[in-house]
């Protein structure tokens, strides 16, 4: 209950999801067609990442989400 309550009176200031830029409006598409994106990290680059998770406490997945979200 404590919990539900602290994150419930955060809401208001939470901040929106991401948003996409789209080229189109999707209710305007009648057959859409996905492209799937990959990018792979070097070991430098993903230790990094790692570090930089590991100090500001996060997981790298969430950090990678904030960085997505940000962008």
């Amino acid at each position: 209950k404590t919990a539900k309550d602290y994150w419930t009176s955060k809401l208001p200031d939470f901040p929106f999801a991401p948003s996409l830029l789209l080229k189109k409006d999707p209710a305007e598409i009648a057959n859409p067609k996905f492209q799937s994106l990959t990018k792979i990290l070097d070991n430098e680059k993903w230790t990094k990442l790692r570090k930089l998770a590991q100090e500001k406490e996060v997981t790298p997945s969430a950090l990678l989400c904030t960085i997505y979200g940000d962008v």
